[in-house]
Parts: structure tokens; C-alpha cells; sequence
């Protein structure tokens, strides 16, 4: 395998391992992820598992609707919300704005909180 390849298959696993934390952060299933933006289930689940990068289409209705901040999915820089929404519980807003949003601070934040490790589909 090429080094280019190699390299793009790590940033789609670091990106789908943010995207499933945001998730978690919402409290929301893959399955409400995917009724909510009319993906299919298994979308939601090859992108947070870094086999699927997502379209514009999809990053930007996160960002819009929920605050997501493009800069941190992608490169895990600056904060998880870059604006508060009425679909961000403001609990979560204000610990992501006062806290490290790396990915170990915030799976600790999520497991302090008993907010479930698996929030799939029942």
C-alpha cells in the first residue's frame, strides 16, 4: 500500500471516530442519525467506522443544524460546537467550551456521564 493511501485511510478513521463522539455528545443512535438526514443505517455506520467518508451535503447539516464545528471533525482542532443550537443540550455545549475536546477527554466526559458507550439501534 502507498503511503498516500495509508495516510487517507487514518484521517477517514480519525474523522469517523469524532463524528461517532459527537454523536455520543447528542445522545443519539446511528438510527436517529440516519432517519434524521434520510441516510441509510449502515451510512452512518461505515462512516463512524472510517470506511466511508461523508459528502458536503451531510457535514453541512450537522454544522447547521447542531453547531458542529467543520475544523474540529476534520482535523480535531478547536472545539467540537462552534456555535450553541437549540438541538445541542446546552449541558454539552458548556462542557465542550470550557474543556479539552480531544478524543480521550471527551470518552472520559461520556463515560463520567453513563452516556453509552453504544448508543446504536435497537
Amino acid at each position: 500500500m502507498s503511503k498516500n493511501h495509508d495516510e487517507y485511510t487514518k484521517k477517514r478513521k480519525e474523522i469517523g471516530e469524532r463524528f461517532r463522539i459527537f454523536r455520543r455528545l447528542l445522545q443519539k443512535s446511528e438510527k436517529d442519525f440516519a432517519d434524521e438526514t434520510l441516510r441509510q443505517y449502515s451510512e452512518i455506520r461505515k462512516i463512524e467506522e472510517g470506511t466511508f467518508l461523508p459528502d458536503i451535503e451531510f457535514i453541512g447539516y450537522f454544522c447547521n443544524d447542531y453547531g458542529l464545528d467543520i475544523m474540529w471533525l476534520v482535523y480535531g482542532k478547536g472545539n467540537v460546537f462552534f456555535k450553541e443550537t437549540v438541538k445541542t443540550p446546552r449541558y454539552i455545549y458548556n462542557y465542550c467550551q470550557d474543556n479539552p475536546t480531544d478524543i480521550e477527554n471527551l470518552n472520559a466526559f461520556l463515560e463520567n456521564f453513563n452516556i453509552d458507550q453504544e448508543t446504536e439501534a435497537e
